[in-house]
């Protein structure tokens, strides 16, 4: 049976002032100035799983971040940032929000021990956050730069790279920042075409850069673009995803609206179309009206 959330309250308190209590002169040279931090550590830790127990996740998120405070005084920063990624999780559970500063602690430290690996795993995390939870795009956006940053810093396997990449360009596209959406599907998918095992991956990005290329008004362009992508990758070429943009820059062309319409739903009868595809070709139907 779990422990009452009062002793881990208690023991909480304990913590602060144990390390707050300053050792002397003589416990100073004894190394007891650290071996506070350690006792105040193993308090706040054992408070955590008190609160973990009674499913007090706000308080036992509480305890790890001062878990965490205590490894930063003993400048153990790894086992600080595992504090902090133990604080977000159990933040989560109830204000997603709540669990950021956690994690871009957790995030910075990991850095700064050129861990980028987790430290670009913990910025999606956070652009997660921001993307579907706070829905603040732009920061979100700013997150997943810095997780594909920190990703080349690693040297990391072509589909992490992909992952962050893909997930600056989704949300430049939904704030139309087209060009820089563009610029990145493209490296995506050029980056897929010569490795075997994801070369056929690179019709989805190809086609997103295409669409792209069609909601920020230029079917000209869009129509040169697909010409280069069947250069670059000929399975590309008579695929499903080639045959769509050339299909949707013949409808603009001819200004024909139940022509672009048949096209798209011809295509959603085989490949079911995500939100993200039908908000960008609902864009690209809407600039049309607006040209007629």
């Amino acid at each position: 049976m779990a422990q009452p959330v009062s002793v881990g309250e208690e023991l909480l308190v304990k913590a602060a002032k144990k390390a707050n209590t300053k050792p002397g002169f003589f416990g100073s040279m004894m190394g007891r100035s650290e071996s506070r931090f350690e006792e105040a550590f193993e308090m706040c830790e054992e408070a955590a799983n008190i609160f973990k127990m009674n499913k007090r996740w706000d308080l036992s998120g509480d305890a790890y971040v001062l878990a965490a405070e205590m490894q930063e005084k003993l400048g153990v920063k790894h086992e600080a940032a595992t504090c902090y990624v133990n604080a977000a999780k159990m933040m989560k559970k109830t204000n997603a929000k709540g669990s950021i500063v956690p994690l871009e602690k957790a995030a910075t430290r990991f850095a700064e021990l050129s861990r980028f690996n987790f430290a670009s795993k913990y910025s999606i995390e956070i652009g997660e956050i921001l993307e579907n939870d706070v829905v603040d795009l732009e920061k979100a956006m700013e997150k997943y730069e810095a997780a594909a940053d920190y990703a080349q810093m690693d040297g990391a396997a072509e589909t992490t790279m992909a992952k962050a990449n893909g997930k600056v360009a989704k949300l430049a596209a939904q704030l139309e920042k087209y060009e820089r959406a563009i610029e990145l599907y493209e490296e995506i998918a050029n980056s897929y075409v010569e490795k075997d095992l994801l070369k056929f991956s690179c019709k989805e990005f190809y086609l997103k850069a295409g669409l792209c290329q069609l909601a920020s008004g230029d079917a000209e362009g869009a129509k040169i673009k697909l010409e280069r992508y069947e250069q670059n990758a000929a399975y590309f070429r008579d695929s499903r995803e080639a045959k769509l943009i050339a299909a949707l820059v013949g409808a603009i062309e001819n200004e024909d609206e139940d022509e672009f319409t048949g096209v798209v739903k011809e295509y959603d009868t085989v490949s079911k179309l995500d939100d993200w595809t039908t908000t960008i070709l609902l864009r690209i139907k809407k600039g049309m009206t607006d040209l007629t």
